[in-house]
């Protein structure tokens, strides 16, 4: 899951502004990711150059770990950009880049409200900071990294328009918490 969108990324568009498209833009990660990766390249380089002076094999191990770090950073910064939080088909499609996804019936959701900070006891599936939480009847079932599973009745996400959001989930403004 993490090559293809590395090796493809570059190339591909991302979403037009359609209707049922939430995107997290706005979130600061989107700039925060980039920095990232350019400070673990000079920091890997650095430390290979100190390690090496000990254990070849231990720099190397070292450089291939932030290797993947750095390609998993690339992989996750390209699927929040391509792939949206999505309504569509009566369901809410959950993508938070590589890390976590999930499927939920716009039936099963509750209630969706604005929240500007973390909500306790609720799955956190924020970039950096949390615009919505969205609230369901029974807990579903979360799909994240190396096969990890979570079942939640509270989600707490980045979505750059929540009222738009709240009313694309909710099918009814007055809803709106």
């Amino acid at each position: 899951g993490v090559l293809w969108p590395v090796l493809t990324g570059w190339a591909r568009r991302a979403h037009r502004a359609e209707p049922a498209l939430f995107s997290m833009r706005r979130t600061q990660w989107l700039l925060i990711a980039p920095i990232l990766g350019w400070l673990l390249i000079v920091e890997t380089v650095a430390f290979h150059l100190l390690l090496a002076r000990w254990s070849h094999l231990a720099a190397w191990l070292a450089t291939a770990s932030s290797l993947y770090a750095l390609l998993w950073l690339t992989a996750d910064w390209h699927a929040i950009r391509l792939h949206p939080v999505t309504v569509q088909d009566g369901t809410l499609w959950i993508r938070l880049g590589v890390r976590w996804r999930g499927q939920v019936p716009l039936s099963a959701v509750r209630a969706v409200t604005q929240i500007s900070s973390r909500p306790e006891h609720a799955c956190d599936l924020a970039l950096l900071e949390p615009s919505v939480l969205v609230e369901l009847h029974q807990p579903m079932e979360l799909r994240g990294p190396f096969g990890l599973r979570r079942h939640a009745d509270r989600i707490a996400l980045t979505i750059d328009e929540p009222e738009r959001f709240a009313a694309a989930v909710l099918h009814d403004p007055g809803r709106i918490a």
